[in-house]
């Protein structure tokens, strides 16, 4: 009997074990899935704030400083819905990243309108007030542009149109100068092939004639062409074009 007893409590210390072993095992296996599950959650949280655009409460009026398209979606890849061109204001609706969300919507007068932009709105007759109303209007587009092309600074827009059409006189200049130089070589060579061939003809001509006198005269264009009249020795005359 003494021995079953003994037995009989080694027996419940083992079970005992056993059961702390299972429950230790257990109770980190809980932690651990629960740490990887909160760990997940929090990067699942950051990629969609990360994805999440800012919506403006009120929309803002911005400038455009390059000439730009207006795209599907924030993607260089997506397909373009429309244009804007730069200097021009335009609606934002609110960004994503490096985009804006823009509206290609009317930009709405400022308080400082004209007098005369104001009764020219009102001379509308009543006819065509009456067709615009009952016509139905699409909803305007929207879309996306790089921040980098907007500015909230008018001046930047004003600037960067300036300095755009001082390019384009640069290059104008650049090429009328190109083609007056152009021009300019081509009447010098045309000048240089008429002088040789009136000086080797000056001793004698192909028949034997002497030319006695030679006589340019240019077009009035001023293409640097013209007509040479040659006088022989014998009283003939011939033109040569040039």
């Amino acid at each position: 009997m003494m021995h079953e007893g003994v037995f009989m409590k080694k027996k419940t210390v083992l079970a005992f074990l056993m059961a702390v072993t299972m429950a230790a095992t257990t109770g980190s296996g809980v932690f651990a899935s629960s740490g990887a599950s909160a760990e997940s959650e929090a990067e699942t949280e950051a990629e969609t704030e990360a994805e999440t655009e800012e919506v403006y409460e009120e929309e803002k009026v911005m400038y455009l400083t390059d000439t730009v398209n207006v795209r599907e979606q924030p993607d260089g890849d997506s397909e373009v819905v429309g244009y804007a061109d730069r200097g021009e204001a335009i609606l934002v609706l609110g960004k994503l990243g490096d985009w804006y969300h823009v509206s290609l919507a009317e930009v709405p007068e400022t308080e400082d309108e004209t007098e005369a932009e104001s009764e020219a709105a009102e001379a509308e007759s009543e006819s065509e007030t009456e067709e615009l109303e009952s016509e139905t209007e699409e909803p305007a587009k929207e879309g996306y542009v790089r921040a980098e092309y907007i500015s909230e600074n008018p001046e930047d827009a004003e600037e960067a149109v300036e300095a755009n059409d001082a390019e384009i006189v640069r290059q104008q200049e650049a090429a009328a100068a190109a083609a007056a130089a152009a021009a300019a070589q081509a009447q010098a060579a045309a000048s240089s092939g008429s002088n040789s061939t009136g000086s080797s003809g000056s001793k004698k001509s192909s028949g034997g004639k002497k030319i006695v006198s030679q006589e340019r005269v240019d077009d009035c264009d001023g293409s640097g062409h013209g007509v040479l009249y040659i006088t022989y020795s014998d009283g003939s005359t011939s033109e040569q074009a040039y």
